[in-house]
Formats: structure tokens, C-alpha cells, sequence
């Protein structure tokens, strides 16, 4: 994508001694890179109908099948001069990373039904770096959510127990 040749181009200018020495983490470690497609679609869900009527479609499958599991990265960003609450959140369902949803939820009082039940339902998994603190600073903002439920997935953490990195090497998802 042309913001990765972007990235890859301001760390050549930085580091120049680097810029033929570089591997991506995932290639370092014998893994694939997850590449999102360059045609995957941004889509701000803006309002609370427009997160209803965009969720709850995705979330429908759950309703006629106990069996069913959906997992989504899960992201949440913050203006550094605010000392609580989340400016606003991404959302990628995993087994379609053609969408990745922004929800601004910096804008709502009480997050709406659909966008709660991602983040209380027990057969949807949220993954990301640094979760648990990104869903601590969610809960602050909307104390309707439950304290840290068990199907939050920390990369760091997995990542670790499977000796891919040491305890004191970066867990960000660089």
C-alpha cells in the first residue's frame, strides 16, 4: 500500500545504514505478515443508528447459533491532552478485513446496544496490543461495561507464551 512505502521510505531517510537491513517482525519470527488489502474500505460509523444498523448484522449469526464465535481487532485512541475516556475506536472483523470500522465514540453518552454487546458478548473475542488498558479506558468513559472480561486476546501476552519474544523486547504491533 502506498502509506507502507510511505513508512518504509521515512525510516530509509532516518536510518540509512539500515535501509537494506530491515525484515518485518512477523518474517523475523518465520510468520506471515497480515496484510490488509489495498481495497479495504474505511467506514466511519458516525451515529448510533449507523453503528446499529451496521452491527447488528454482523452480530445477527450469533443469535441462531450457540456455537458461533466472531473475533474483531479492536483498537481505541485518545486525544494525549485528555486524562480519561477514548476519542475513538477501530473495529476489524477478522475474517473480513476487506471493512475496518471507525466508531467516534468521543460523541455518544451511553454506547449504543450493538456496540455494547461486542464488548460484552462471551463468543466475541477482541484482539489487539495493549487491550486490557485500551478497554480499561473505554470502561472509565462508559461504566456500563462489565470489568475486564476473558475474551480479550493481548498480542504481547500470546506472543510471549509462545516464546516468539522476550519479556523485555516491544509487543507493539510493529
Amino acid at each position: 500500500s502506498d502509506n507502507s512505502v510511505k513508512d518504509k521510505q521515512l525510516i530509509y531517510n532516518a536510518f540509512p545504514s539500515l535501509a537494506n537491513n530491515l525484515t518485518p517482525a512477523a518474517v523475523a519470527h518465520g510468520l506471515k505478515s497480515l496484510e490488509i488489502s489495498p481495497s479495504a474500505q474505511i467506514q466511519v460509523l458516525k451515529s448510533s443508528s449507523l453503528v446499529e444498523s451496521t452491527l447488528s448484522s454482523i452480530l445477527a449469526p450469533l443469535d441462531s447459533d450457540p456455537l458461533e464465535t466472531l473475533s474483531f481487532s479492536f483498537d481505541a485512541e485518545w486525544n494525549i491532552s485528555r486524562t480519561t475516556g477514548v476519542s475513538i475506536i477501530q473495529l476489524a472483523l477478522l475474517n473480513d478485513l476487506d471493512t475496518v470500522f471507525i466508531v467516534p465514540v468521543y460523541q455518544f453518552s451511553i454506547l449504543p446496544p450493538s456496540l455494547l454487546r461486542v464488548f460484552t458478548h462471551a463468543q466475541i473475542f477482541k484482539i489487539g496490543s495493549a487491550i486490557k488498558a485500551d478497554y480499561t479506558r473505554l470502561r472509565k468513559q462508559f461504566p456500563g461495561l462489565p470489568s475486564i472480561p476473558t475474551n480479550l486476546i493481548d498480542l504481547k501476552d500470546y506472543v510471549l507464551k509462545r516464546g516468539l519474544i522476550k519479556r523485555r523486547e516491544s509487543g507493539s504491533l510493529e
